[in-house]
Order: C-alpha cells, then structure tokens, then sequence
C-alpha cells in the first residue's frame, strides 16, 4: 500500500563542513534516506512542494550550492520498522 508522508527540509551554507555532501539537493536525500530507514519503507517516488531557494547563497548550476527550504511530498511502500534492541 502506498502512503504519503511531507517532510520538512532545510539546508543552509553553513552546514558545508559537516561533509562532502552539502545543500539543498543532499539534505533532500538524507532526510528521504533517513526516514524511510525509521519506518522500513521504500521509496515510490516524491514531489518538492513550496521550495524556496536562498538568494545569493548559491549557484543554481551547482546541485551542492543550492541553499534553502522546502516540503518533500514522500510516496512510500510500508514497510516493518527496523525493532529496536532492549537494553
């Protein structure tokens, strides 16, 4: 069954040391990765919804310049959450 989750995404340039990957565009997929890692499901596809680009902070050319906020409209297949370990 497919389900329908809006996630928050938010990127700004000072979050350029933290990794190779930066931006707009890996805070997208991080935040896909990372939840669908939470819920054991699997990607059917997503739509950005309300995207605001950061003037100035980037080049548009530049996948890993883009600087901004946005919703990501996630269609998924359910899946079994991971179980978490007892203590």
């Amino acid at each position: 069954m497919v389900k329908t989750k809006v996630l928050s995404v938010i990127s700004n340039p000072n979050e350029r040391a933290d990794g190779p990957g930066f931006g707009l565009v890996k805070a997208i997929e991080h935040r896909i990765a990372t939840f669908l890692e939470e819920v054991g499901g699997t990607e059917a596809g997503y739509d950005l919804a309300g995207a605001s680009i950061d003037a100035g902070a980037g080049s548009a050319q530049d996948s890993q310049a883009v600087f901004g906020r946005t919703l990501v409209v996630l269609k998924y297949e359910s899946g079994e959450a991971p179980k978490k370990k007892k203590k």
